[in-house]
């Protein structure tokens, strides 16, 4: 299911976090993605992209902030969780948020190649996968402009 349930003020209150974890990312050469995770209204984990510099290909911003997560809750089910990134979730990382049970994800822009939303690999939002839960409720390009503005920098240089 894609579509709004908490305001958009409270969306738009939290994606400059994840902007601000990208930025930190990408001044140490990753690319520049932030997660944050929220549970209760409040923030439960962050991550930021180090795949590079931990040499680890699954160390999204994502997977790093549903990893401390689940530390935090003590279970991989985040149920009741809130997922924010700056950027789309990849296939890998929709499948990590699937797997965890998230009950929203919220999103600053789409990455339509490999997203979990808009490509044609839609593992975010599939309601159809065998051994899964329901899809999270998917919100997405909040603010799109600011989060588009960051990957542009980035791809630029």
């Amino acid at each position: 299911m894609v579509g709004p349930m908490a305001s958009l003020s409270e969306d738009e209150k939290f994606m400059p976090q994840c902007l601000e974890l990208g930025r930190d990312a990408a001044r140490e050469g990753e690319v520049p993605v932030g997660a944050i995770v929220l549970f209760g209204g409040e923030v439960l984990a962050r991550g930021r992209e180090a795949s590079r510099s931990s040499l680890d290909v699954t160390a999204h911003a994502e997977v790093m902030a549903i990893r401390q997560a689940a530390r935090a809750k003590g279970t991989v089910d985040l149920s009741g969780c809130t997922l924010y990134s700056n950027v789309e979730p990849c296939v890998l990382c929709s499948y990590a948020i699937r797997r965890s049970s998230f009950d929203r994800v919220v999103i600053g822009m789409p990455t339509a190649a490999l997203g979990g939303v808009t490509s044609r690999y839609r593992i975010l939002v599939a309601p159809e996968l065998p051994g899964f839960g329901a899809p999270p409720i998917v919100v997405q390009a909040v603010l799109l402009d600011e989060c588009t503005a960051l990957m542009d920098k980035h791809m630029t240089g």
